[in-house]
């Protein structure tokens, strides 16, 4: 009896022990669970905290973009306002005389009509950049006179790059008139080669200090007139002279010994162009004058 009552205490006694080791064990494995869930935790911690940082820096950066944008368009903006100051020459010839009529427009534009001997023949002149309609008055002027109608176009924010189909509207409110030229000053001379090509409405294009890089005028074989000063400081003359393959065999060109850009029109002096040897005046008689002579010479040839 004894001995069956030994047995069952040292039964009792591995029982307990056994217990305390798998409580031992489970404690241990609880504890290892435990870090490794703290360490997880870490981890993702870690991660959300990076990927924050990403978001931060990519959100600082898009936020940085978005404020040089505004400035850079805000700058562009001033820039554009800021135009070319016309002189006391354009104010005198905005004044109707009893040889021109002349108008400006719901749309800005400015059109200088011959009271007499009206030879039906439209011509569109196109601004230069920042250079606003009213500065080719006289230019206008003096062109009127011999009896032609005369548009000075406005462009869009006075900047040709900004501008397209500007011929369109002003042919389409004077359907009386039967031939059209077009006059493109400095920038605006890709402008004018674009629109000659496409409308077949235009009969021939005028360079004032331009030149046209592509050759379409070329391959449609329009009337053209060059015209350029020695002095254009704004003109690229090694592109110029490039480009004259471009020119319609046919095509003209006259160069005003001592003009500059400046003086083709009613203005203070574009930025970057060289002081001229002759006067404005003088400039846009010998412009007007070899204009006339080539317009009417292509209209009868017509």
């Amino acid at each position: 009896m004894k001995e069956i009552k030994d047995s069952k205490i040292r039964i009792k006694k591995k029982d307990s022990s056994d217990k305390k080791r798998d409580f031992d064990t489970l404690s241990i494995t609880r504890e290892l669970e435990k870090s490794l869930s703290i360490g997880e935790q870490i981890d993702k911690e870690k991660e959300r905290l990076k990927e924050e940082k990403k978001k931060r820096t990519i959100r600082n950066i898009g936020i940085a973009i978005i404020i040089l944008i505004i400035i850079s368009v805000t700058a562009f903006a001033i820039w554009l306002r800021d135009t070319y100051k016309t002189n006391e020459y354009s104010s005198h010839s905005m004044i109707s005389t009893s040889l021109v009529d002349v108008k400006t427009q719901d749309d800005g534009s400015i059109s200088f009509l011959p009271r007499k001997n009206n030879k039906e023949i439209g011509l569109i002149i196109y601004p230069g950049e920042k250079i606003i309609p009213r500065s080719y008055a006289t230019l206008a002027q003096d062109i009127s006179k011999k009896g032609f109608n005369v548009y000075v176009a406005k462009l869009k924010f006075n900047f040709p790059a900004f501008s397209s189909n500007v011929a369109d509207s002003i042919i389409g409110e004077n359907s009386n008139i039967k031939k059209w030229y077009l006059i493109a000053h400095s920038e605006s001379g890709e402008l004018a080669l674009k629109e000659a090509a496409n409308h077949q409405k235009i009969d021939g294009v005028v360079f004032l200090g331009s030149y046209p890089s592509g050759d379409d005028l070329k391959l449609i074989n329009k009337p053209v007139l060059s015209i350029w000063g020695t002095k254009d400081g704004i003109l690229d003359f090694t592109k110029f002279y490039e480009y004259k393959k471009n020119m319609p065999p046919t095509a003209s060109f006259y160069e005003i010994v001592g003009g500059n850009n400046t003086g083709f029109a009613d203005i203070n002096m574009l930025d970057g162009d060289n002081k001229a040897l002759i006067s404005q005046g003088e400039q846009k008689n010998i412009s007007s004058e070899q204009i006339v002579n080539f317009v009417e010479k292509n209209a009868n040839n017509n």
